[in-house]
């Protein structure tokens, strides 16, 4: 009954064909009678419902007594695609508090829903709507979503203060953090290290990347982030977040000389090459970019073909070039 429900309310009051409904509801097994067995689901919705009003037969079909404003899926699309169109308009303003709404809908707060819904939807709440639906999203659509809010940030950028004395250093973090979960069976959950109180413990959760820009007159600002498996390694991923990172900074304005900063978990070959690569300067809290330095100086055929390139701040790493 309730998929039943949901599918009449997607089509915000339109008429659904009746054999659409018997392929949403019962898939590739139908009952013997899919006919008699909709129209008894029907009954059961009205009954629910209170009204027979509430569920109408309108030729080979049934309609649904909601409009788009009453579901929250469909108010969510039309405020997404406003935020878009306002984002292509150049008014990033906007887009910020058409998007900013979509998150807030009502249907993501539990007895906020219209009356109609609360009636059938009545009962307990995932914690967020939201993020049962991001978590249909491809490796595709992430990348999507980063790019949209990479052309966010570097409009905002252009049109507001937001990264004051971009011309100076400029400072791109990076940082990997574990936020625990309790779910044995949450997706992507796993053992990793974090320290609780001073002492190293291994917690189970989730572990995202971060990446911050920032410069002496500007605060932090968030230029990109990766979720990932709680057992991930610190720099699993780094090279390319980077990339990304340091391409938002100069995005966004950046002309001046950018330094990463990391710890010692990201001074690797690989995250020193492709901070080269980029041609920015990098420094780590330790010792490690001491041994990956010199590992990139001694192969100039493969990774450095002008040893001079590789730039290091002497205030922060001890590798002695």
């Amino acid at each position: 009954m309730r998929c039943l429900a949901a599918r009449l309310a997607l089509a915000g009051g339109r008429t659904v064909g009746a054999g659409v409904l018997v392929e949403a509801i019962w898939g590739a097994q139908p009952p013997a009678e899919p006919v008699h067995a909709l129209q008894t689901l029907v009954w059961r919705l009205r009954k629910v419902l209170g009204s027979a009003d509430a569920v109408t037969q309108v030729s080979d079909g049934y309609r649904l007594a909601v409009r788009d404003a009453d579901v929250d899926v469909l108010r969510f699309e039309g405020q997404a695609a406003a935020g878009r169109e306002s984002l292509h308009a150049g008014d990033p303003r906007a887009a910020v508090d058409v998007l900013g709404a979509a998150v807030t809908l009502p249907g993501l707060r539990p007895g906020a829903e219209p009356a109609l819904l609360a009636a059938l939807f009545g009962g307990v709440y995932a914690p967020s709507t939201l993020g049962s639906f991001l978590r249909f999203f491809t490796w595709g659509h992430a990348l999507q979503l980063e790019a949209a809010a990479r052309d966010l940030l570097a409009s905002l950028a252009a049109r507001t203060p937001l990264l004051p004395g971009a011309s100076t250093p400029v400072y791109v973090d990076i940082d990997s953090l574990l936020r625990r979960v309790y779910g044995h069976a949450k997706q992507g959950a796993g053992f990793g290290h974090t320290k609780v109180g001073g002492y190293s413990v291994r917690l189970r959760g989730l572990s995202p990347l971060v990446a911050t820009i920032s410069t002496d007159r500007a605060a932090l600002v968030i230029a990109a982030t990766r979720l990932r498996g709680g057992s991930a390694g610190s720099a699993r991923g780094a090279q390319s977040l980077l990339r990304q990172a340091i391409a938002t900074a100069r995005a966004c304005g950046a002309t001046g000389r950018i330094l990463v900063r990391a710890d010692s978990a990201f001074g690797s070959s690989a995250v020193v090459s492709a901070c080269r690569k980029a041609g920015v300067n990098v420094s780590t809290t330790d010792d490690a970019l001491a041994v990956a330095a010199p590992c990139l100086l001694s192969r100039p055929n493969r990774l450095c073909p002008d040893p001079s390139t590789v730039q290091v701040d002497p205030e922060h790493c001890r590798c002695g070039i």
